[in-house]
């Protein structure tokens, strides 16, 4: 176990946010009742998490009072990782999602020592088995800037797991819960799917964001009710864009909610968010449902114009120099000594000659012994 993830499991037992004391942190102990913070959980330089209580508990009372092993102490990783086989791809490969996860912790740390382990998005199959994870690591910020943040892949090979993408597409995130619903909700990202899935709709997305939707399989909603999410801006409009044509050939039905009086970037989650504080969560779901019913059926933008053509200099060809190279293919064209175009075209299984550029037809005239065919 890695110390972010420690330190979560202790704030959730102990209800109190750890903080920073010189190289560790000062928390709350489990194993007593502790009204002042009198625990101190560090790292030594393996990366093990080490545990003292000044109240004397011992640290296998401390461990058990958050369900966990002695072993969850030892660092999934030495240094930069476990050092374990590559795998045919050349990664190295890691005991578990864990070590893998530290791993990659690990390299950023080597340019940004107050990187930090935010949250982990598990990817699973149909059946519930972990394939493959999506790690969200806060980088150090300035205070009163956005957070700037990375995310980093890991996935499960023969004998572990690896940091990367999976060698095949990305299941659908939340597929478990998803798998036997009827309308599916897609939003832009893990976070909004969390956030709409604790509303108890059936939310889903596809990793790597906005520009990745084909890196996702997304059978296994073919045929069915499915809803789209975008987020209020360009990308997210694309992103959508980028599903719907993935959907329509699976025989999906697809409509777009609209995310009412939203701020540019806005999404579903900061929606969620800035929802009035004395509304309650029944008139939360309302508000919700009522941009689904109103949700309208999914219609394609209107396909771009075929571009000009281009002659070799660049410039736009002219009417006839277009219909020139529309016929090309199927005439034999040629001049006379007098340098006027012709072409001779098979309609029917007889000879038609057109001057170039007249509307009258020279039907069945073969060329003169002044007007050998030739060819451009």
């Amino acid at each position: 176990m890695i110390i972010t993830e420690f330190l979560a499991i202790l704030k959730t037992v102990t209800t109190y946010e750890p903080r920073r004391s010189g190289n560790g942190y000062s928390c709350r102990c489990p194993a007593h009742h502790d009204c002042n913070p009198s625990l101190v959980v560090s790292q030594n330089a393996e990366a093990s998490i080490l545990v003292y209580c000044h109240a004397g508990c011992k640290t296998e009372d401390i461990m058990a009072a958050l369900s966990l092993k002695m072993s969850d102490l030892v660092s999934p990783s030495s240094g930069n990782g476990d050092v374990r086989p590559r795998n045919n791809n050349g990664r190295r490969v890691h005991t578990d999602r864990h070590a893998a996860i530290a791993a990659a912790l690990w390299a950023i740390r080597q340019d940004d020592a107050g990187a930090v382990l935010a949250h982990t998005y598990m990817y699973a199959d149909a059946r519930g088995e972990p394939v493959a994870a999506v790690a969200r690591i806060n980088l150090g910020t300035p205070v009163g800037q956005k957070q700037r943040k990375q995310f980093r892949p890991v996935h499960k090979v023969p004998g572990g797991w690896c940091v990367g993408d999976p060698p095949s597409q990305w299941p659908l995130y939340r597929l478990p819960s998803i798998a036997e619903t009827g309308s599916v909700h897609v939003c832009e990202g893990e976070k909004c799917a969390d956030a709409l899935a604790a509303m108890g709709y059936a939310a889903t997305t596809s990793a790597h964001g906005a520009q990745s939707a084909a890196k996702t399989d997304w059978t296994p909603l073919a045929g069915r009710q499915v809803y789209l999410w975008p987020d209020a801006d360009e990308a997210g409009e694309q992103f959508m864009a980028d599903v719907a044509r993935i959907l329509i050939p699976l025989n999906c039905q697809v409509r777009v909610v609209r995310l009412l009086h939203m701020p540019e970037h806005g999404d579903i989650a900061d929606w969620l968010v800035a929802r009035p504080k004395t509304e309650t969560h029944e008139q939360t779901v309302a508000a919700l449902q009522a941009m689904v019913d109103a949700a309208p059926e999914y219609v394609p933008p209107p396909a771009e114009p075929a571009p000009t053509p281009q002659l070799a200099d660049g410039g736009p060809k002219s009417k006839y120099e277009t219909m020139l190279a529309a016929v090309e293919p199927h005439v034999v064209l040629w001049h006379d000594p007098d340098r006027v175009a012709y072409a001779t075209i098979d309609v029917g299984g007889h000879a038609e000659q057109w001057q170039w550029g007249r509307a009258a037809a020279k039907q069945q005239r073969p060329p003169g012994p002044h007007r050998p065919p030739r060819r451009y």
